[in-house]
C-alpha cells in the first residue's frame, strides 16, 4: 500500500509517540495540536505535564510554547506562563458566560480577554444591552 504522507510527516508523527499517553490523548481529541506537540518532544515527563497544561488552560500560540520550552530547558522561569490556579479559571469561565449572554464572541487567552464585533452596530447593541 502507498501511504499519501512526506517522509518528514511520517517521521514527526513518529515522534510524538514518544510523548506521554495522556498527551497524545489531547491531541487526538484536539486540545493540543501536532505544533505544540512537536515542540515539547523530548522534554523530561514532568516538564512535558508542566507544558502541556499551559499550553491548554493559557492557549499559547506554537510560538509561545516555543519560548516556553526554551526556558524549560534552561530553568528559566517561563516569560509567558501564569500560575493558573482553580480561582483563575473559574473567574475566567464566568466571564466568558456573562459574554455569552450578551451574544458576544470572545476569545480569552492568556491575560488578554479580545472582544469580537463584525460592525458598529454589533457594539451598540452590546452598550445597550450592559445599560
Amino acid at each position: 500500500n502507498i501511504i499519501h504522507k512526506s517522509r518528514v510527516q511520517i517521521t514527526n508523527t513518529m515522534r510524538l509517540l514518544s510523548l506521554s499517553a495522556a498527551t497524545q490523548e489531547y491531541i487526538k481529541e484536539g486540545k493540543l495540536t501536532q505544533g505544540h506537540a512537536k515542540v515539547i518532544v523530548g522534554l523530561e515527563p514532568s516538564d512535558e505535564k508542566m507544558a502541556v497544561d499551559t499550553i491548554i488552560g493559557q492557549r499559547l500560540s506554537v510560538r509561545e510554547t516555543e519560548n516556553l520550552v526554551k526556558n524549560l530547558k534552561n530553568k528559566l522561569p517561563p516569560k509567558t506562563a501564569l500560575k493558573l490556579d482553580e480561582r483563575y479559571l473559574e473567574r475566567l469561565a464566568n466571564l466568558k458566560e456573562i459574554f455569552s449572554k450578551f451574544d458576544v464572541p470572545v476569545k480569552i487567552k492568556g491575560k488578554k480577554i479580545t472582544i469580537e464585533f463584525d460592525d458598529i452596530a454589533d457594539i451598540d447593541r452590546l452598550i445597550n444591552k450592559i445599560k
